[in-house]
């Protein structure tokens, strides 16, 4: 005799709902693939590593893709995401570019003058 996965009491095969707990499911064999919490922590993993190399767009960018999710909701996920696991998303902006062009002609000058 099977036994429930949700309250351990043993229940007949042909039973159409654990008597224990009453689930309905107790009699289909659940596989790890088609459990979605870890869907999501393989989603979530994805995500954290998108974040932490490549920035928040990128991930918010992999999360919309996976999820069809709009881009509140992704942002939200992310930042979510990255608040349970204490990540700091790669600061990727126009203040290092905007350096660069700065520095650049001063060296330039720098080495003329």
């Amino acid at each position: 005799m099977p036994k429930c996965e949700f309250c351990g009491r043993s229940y007949p095969a042909d039973a159409e709902a654990c008597p224990g707990c009453g689930d309905k499911n107790a009699n289909v064999e659940r596989s790890p693939a088609a459990d979605p919490s870890a869907e999501a922590t393989e989603l979530e993993t994805r995500v954290l590593a998108e974040l932490q190399t490549s920035g928040k767009i990128p991930a918010i960018k992999l999360y919309r893709e996976e999820t069809n999710a709009g881009l509140k909701e992704a942002k939200d996920a992310v930042e979510a995401f990255a608040g349970q696991h204490d990540i700091v998303a790669t600061k990727s902006g126009c203040a290092g570019v905007l350096l660069l062009l700065i520095a650049i002609p001063a060296m330039v000058f720098a080495v003329f003058c």
